[in-house]
């Protein structure tokens, strides 16, 4: 018994003396290549000799975003943001300080993040494009039926437009799920948004 307990002790002794594995901390900003605007919502992902690292952070409205507890090496980051174009920055070296990395990818048109969300009794909608063309951006609802839309012709940059849940026929939108849908240049995106009153 003796015995058991002094080897427990050595082994105790042993792991508490072990050095910590160093750790990174990778941190930046994802923005618009056209517009030069923030990106939010955009998912950051980690690879290391083409595998997913399960590593990964999410952009906030300011296009920020940080991955903590990288093991020190070299990385490629995967930026995708819901229907959008992907960026790649490659051959990011992590030691266990501080990294910091800014991305700026030319995605030709995004969805801004429906804000407030969830939203009572206005929402505003946005988008950025990155050449001019013409634009539509509306409103479904789960069954597919199109509440409202605006249609004309955008220049580079972004726009943002209130709509006060008021449909097409001048009903008010009752509370639910939504989805803004942009339509430029031959592309369709989406994103959703919730209303509640």
């Amino acid at each position: 018994m003796r015995h058991r307990l002094v080897l427990l002790i050595v082994l105790l002794l042993g792991f508490a003396s072990a050095p910590a594995i160093a750790a990174g901390l990778l941190c930046g900003t994802v923005r618009d290549g056209a517009t030069a605007a923030p990106v939010d919502a955009a998912g950051v992902f980690l690879y290391q000799s083409n595998a997913y690292t399960g590593l990964h952070a999410a952009t906030d409205v300011a296009g920020s975003y940080c991955i903590a507890e990288i093991p020190p090496g070299t990385y490629d980051l995967q930026v995708r943001v819901n229907d959008y174009e992907t960026a790649w920055v490659s051959n990011v070296e992590v030691e266990d300080v501080a990294t910091s990395v800014d991305i700026s990818s030319g995605f030709p048109a995004r969805i801004i993040s429906p804000w407030p969300n969830p939203a009572g009794s206005t929402v505003n909608l946005g988008f950025a494009i990155g050449t001019a063309g013409d634009v539509e951006l509306s409103v479904y609802d789960l069954r597919g039926r199109r509440l409202h839309s605006w249609v004309g012709r955008a220049e580079p940059g972004e726009l943002t437009i209130p709509w006060n849940f008021i449909d097409e026929s001048g009903r008010p939108a009752a509370s639910g799920v939504y989805f803004v849908r942009l339509q430029v240049g031959g592309r369709v995106l989406s994103r959703s948004f919730v209303r509640v009153r």
